[in-house]
């Protein structure tokens, strides 16, 4: 075991502490579910800032849906549409004859086809990151971090586009709607790296990261609640491109804010600092009614350890303790905690780790 060297001002720690555990994490992890039916977002708001920008780009959103559920062969997941309602770079859900549950995306030229069909289905009700990427000739497209294709679109935009979540326009009238769930929209003003899509995929964001056009981080509302006030998607950048979520009824689990099922939406500074932190041991892990911590102290310490649910609820907290240096061993105690994902903050002075644990029911 790794041992650290930690100095400590007791009085500025216990302070700090304190004040740590009350600002780590969102307070909500949620996304929006669409209904299928007829309600979708109005992101008309991007049309300057995204013309303005057109000529490298990148967008990323999360999404789950079952294939199974869709009402129509194709099913819009991300539009922008001419004013006219024709394609402009569409991104669905669907396939070509019948719904398969594959990715599609158009680019603006009727009558040509997909610019490309995916051969993994992403519609099996389970979570997929979707990103496209424009450098100003290519266009890519990366399924769960990963390379699917480089492509050559056609596509050009002008100031008057309209965007939406959940339907694509045909000439003025909504159509093909999506039933499913999206969650995580970033759109930047420059191609991002491979490594960026696969690193940063699922890491939150603060909204001030540079080249960012618009973020929605969708952590809006109560889950599954009366969210009838909530019918604004906010953009986290000081941009302020704010959507406006039509026919919704914001009431219950669908066609409403629920809690995410797909990014744990936790501060990047948190969930990077298990890098920066120290070895400690975590055992049993998954876990029933308690859990083992183990480390190795240098010199004396000021130990804090907290349990937070994957919403960033505080679950437990523990006294802080004034530890001797040498092997410290604190058995967790997780009777009555419900089975799921759960995170374990321990710090110790400037050092920080997280770690993950899953309680599971006996």
């Amino acid at each position: 075991m790794m041992k650290i060297n930690v100095t400590v001002n007791k009085t500025v720690f216990l302070f700090v502490a304190l004040f740590f555990i009350g600002n780590s994490f969102s307070q909500s992890n949620n996304l929006l579910v669409f209904d299928g039916t007829n309600d979708y977002v109005n992101l008309d708001a991007l049309q300057t800032d995204f013309y303005n920008n057109a000529s490298n780009f990148s967008i990323e959103f999360w999404m789950n849906a079952d294939y199974n559920d869709q009402g129509d062969v194709r099913t819009a997941m991300f539009a922008i549409n001419q004013p006219a309602g024709e394609n402009r770079l569409l991104f669905m859900l669907g396939g070509t004859t019948n719904q398969d549950g594959k990715l599609l995306i158009y680019d603006q030229v009727p009558g040509s086809g997909p610019l490309y069909v995916s051969d993994v289905v992403i519609g099996d009700a389970s979570c997929h990151h979707i990103a496209y990427i424009y450098d100003g000739t290519n266009g890519k497209v990366y399924i769960d971090g990963v390379l699917k294709d480089t492509h050559s679109p056609t596509f050009t935009f002008t100031s008057a586009d309209r965007y939406s979540l959940g339907q694509e326009w045909d000439n003025t009238t909504t159509s093909q709607f999506y039933k499913g769930q999206i969650d995580d929209l970033r759109i930047w003003d420059y191609a991002r790296t491979d490594s960026e899509v696969s690193t940063g995929m699922d890491q939150q964001l603060n909204g001030t990261e540079s080249g960012l056009i618009a973020y929605y981080d969708f952590d809006q509302g109560t889950a599954a609640a009366n969210n009838t006030t909530v019918n604004v998607l906010s953009d986290k950048t000081t941009n302020g491109i704010d959507g406006n979520l039509i026919n919704f009824s914001l009431n219950g689990t669908i066609s409403n804010w629920i809690v995410s099922s797909c990014v744990e939406k936790y501060p990047a500074s948190i969930k990077d600092q298990d890098q920066i932190g120290f070895d400690i041991a975590v055992y049993p892990n998954p876990c029933v009614d308690h859990v083992n911590l183990v480390l190795d102290l240098s010199e004396n310490s000021i130990l804090l350890i907290s349990l937070f649910d994957i919403e960033g609820r505080l679950i437990l907290n523990l006294p802080p303790k004034l530890l001797n240096s040498g092997q410290f061993q604190q058995i967790l105690n997780l009777q009555g905690i419900s089975s799921g994902s759960y995170l374990v903050q321990i710090q110790i002075g400037e050092f920080v780790t997280v770690k993950k644990i899953f309680v599971s029911s006996k």
